[in-house]
């Protein structure tokens, strides 16, 4: 029996980490959203949402996530109030450049955009969401001026990123924009989109579950990590026969305030309806 291995997301590599769902405001339209249909309660207080997060006085890294975090109003002032930790941010780049000052960027350890294509054209046609990316090229160059370390966050899509080619000119526009590296994720619970690394990749890794999930991959003109998934988190791989129970040590902050040991995957709140995605995991 394989046991999960130690260096996986799930495993708990990342220690004791919050994962914020700040907002479920989202502009973008993905199909393969992790989020969709998820729990989605009502938003509280912004003072509310800083207290709760600051009482967890061990978990020293907070992953702001949404729908949007851009989208919400009073994002500048979550992160102003947070004492004593490691904020990211994961944005679809719809980044409000009137919070970018040097009190915003002094607060924060590091930005993922999630851009999945090379042209602006087709990942609106993945996403919804229309970006420049001129525009957006001269965000992050703010953000890394003041010491702000920018990822770009790839999805592999059989309708997009699906072979080394591609992945090779979406990580020369990483580059470009002046990210400081680029992660190509494979999908969780979207057989439909569903593109697999290996096809693209020269990965040695058999087993995601028992050998390790994250890989680098070298020759790209920037560091690339490669996220596989395996059948805990994705039907098309065969189950992993080891250890069933969740390890990770990540909790979850959603709109209202409340705290959990995990993902909800229903609207309802209930241990039965915890997810088992390890989507919000990994800085």
């Amino acid at each position: 029996m394989k046991n999960c291995n130690l260096h996986n997301p799930c495993s708990g590599v990342y220690g004791k980490c919050l994962d914020v769902k700040i907002t479920s405001l989202c502009n973008g339209r993905c199909d393969f959203c992790i989020e969709k249909g998820g729990y989605d309660p009502d938003s509280e207080n912004v003072k509310v949402l800083i207290a709760a997060t600051n009482s967890l006085e061990d978990y020293k890294t907070v992953l702001i996530l949404g729908g949007e975090p851009f989208l919400y109003p009073y994002l500048a002032k979550y992160v102003k109030g947070l004492e004593n930790k490691k904020i990211y941010i994961t944005t679809n780049g719809s980044i409000n450049p009137e919070i970018l000052n040097k009190d915003f960027y002094k607060k924060l350890s590091g930005l993922n955009i999630s851009l999945h294509y090379y042209t602006e054209k087709i990942n609106a046609a993945i996403t919804g969401v229309n970006l420049n990316y001129n525009l957006l090229s001269l965000y992050i160059n703010k953000l890394l001026e003041n010491g702000v370390p920018v990822r770009i966050n790839c999805n592999l899509l059989n309708t997009g990123i699906n072979t080394f080619s591609k992945a090779l000119k979406m990580a020369h526009l990483a580059k470009k924009l002046g990210a400081t590296s680029i992660r190509f994720s494979e999908l969780q619970n979207c057989p439909t989109l569903f593109q697999s690394a290996y096809d693209i990749f020269d990965i040695k890794v058999k087993d995601p579950f028992s050998e390790g999930c994250e890989i680098k991959i070298e020759g790209f003109p920037l560091p690339v990590i490669v996220r596989l998934t395996c059948g805990r988190v994705n039907p098309v791989r065969p189950k992993p026969k080891g250890i069933r129970k969740r390890l990770s040590l990540t909790k979850v902050m959603y709109p209202d305030g409340k705290i959990y040991d995990g993902w909800i995957a229903k609207s309802k709140v209930n241990e039965d309806y915890f997810s088992s995605s390890c989507h919000g995991e990994g800085q």
